[in-house]
């Protein structure tokens, strides 16, 4: 093969790598319903607190790769609400499969009961516990929010932004969570415990049902 032929080549190649689509993640829509008198006091130490389905209906089975978005619904039976003193903080997710602690960058929206967004947090990037996805949010991460805040469901949308076990490309979700934690705050170091603690039993469980 001559010079030139070498050089054609090449340039094409660069040419083509300019104009490739760049391959976006897929986004994956999930909407369950949960009765509000499910959620447990206390429960795996937090304020109040809910997880599997049932409680949440229907059930789901998802897949998220790196890259891909959770759009992720609660929303509470028709003429329920929920009704917080202090929020400290709030958190939607579900359990995954497989154990790896992923990033992730995302929101989570309060909603009222036609499914408008009342209150809205800043969006946030951070590295979260090894079985499961969907960011929790303290109260300082929403621009504004009053001491005593009433709601009607739950929006969270986040991307996956890499799975740091390179071993772990996919993982499948299928028991979704909320907890919360309100007026009494304990320390930064006792949130860490609390979300090791319950990534330890949504793993448990997890390995269980398998």
């Amino acid at each position: 093969m001559n010079k030139n032929r070498l050089t054609a080549l090449a340039i094409s190649a660069v040419l083509l790598g300019a104009v490739a689509p760049v391959m976006a993640g897929t986004t994956v829509s999930v909407a369950t319903t949960l009765d509000v008198v499910n959620i447990e006091a206390g429960k795996n130490g937090f304020t109040g607190g809910v997880q599997g389905s049932p409680p949440f209906s229907p059930a789901f089975d998802i897949q998220l790769s790196a890259g891909d978005t959770f759009d992720f619904t609660i929303g509470f039976l028709p003429g329920q609400q929920l009704t917080i003193n202090n929020l400290e903080m709030i958190w939607a997710f579900s359990y995954a499969d497989q154990q790896t602690d992923v990033n992730g960058t995302g929101s989570l929206s309060l909603l009222d009961s036609a499914g408008n967004a009342l209150y809205t947090t800043n969006m946030k990037t951070d590295t979260e516990g090894s079985v499961h996805f969907g960011q929790y949010f303290y109260n300082s991460d929403f621009p504004s929010l009053p001491a005593s805040v009433t709601f009607n469901g739950l929006h969270y949308v986040g991307t996956v932004n890499s799975y740091l076990d390179p071993a772990v490309t996919v993982r499948n979700y299928s028991s979704p969570a909320f907890y919360y934690t309100a007026a009494s705050v304990p320390e930064p170091e006792t949130y860490a415990l609390m979300f090791v603690g319950l990534g330890l039993v949504g793993f448990i469980a997890r390995r269980r049902q398998t």
